[in-house]
């Protein structure tokens, strides 16, 4: 099997950040929450897709079959018993 040096990096880096918390899965995605709450990594690409003519959800028209079956949907959720 060939051996790729990226790969071997990346198992390195998981095998000293695994390390750092002493290998606990709970210590570990505690601090990826964290993490990822400081520095929160979104994307809103609605400007740009309007830009380029896309359409978006809102600008789609919904068809009058469409809504009733939602509608349908919506209600049948609502009034369905739980199952135990």
């Amino acid at each position: 099997m060939n051996h790729d040096p990226i790969i071997e990096e990346i198992h390195a880096f998981r095998k000293a950040y695994a390390k750092r918390f002493g290998y606990d899965l709970k210590a570990i995605c505690d601090d990826l929450r964290t993490r990822q709450a400081v520095r929160p990594n979104l994307v809103d690409l609605s400007e740009k897709r309007r830009a380029m003519g896309e359409a978006t959800v809102d600008q789609i028209p919904a068809t009058e079959a469409h809504e009733e079956a939602h509608t349908a949907r919506v209600l049948s959720s609502q009034t369905a018993s739980p199952t135990v």
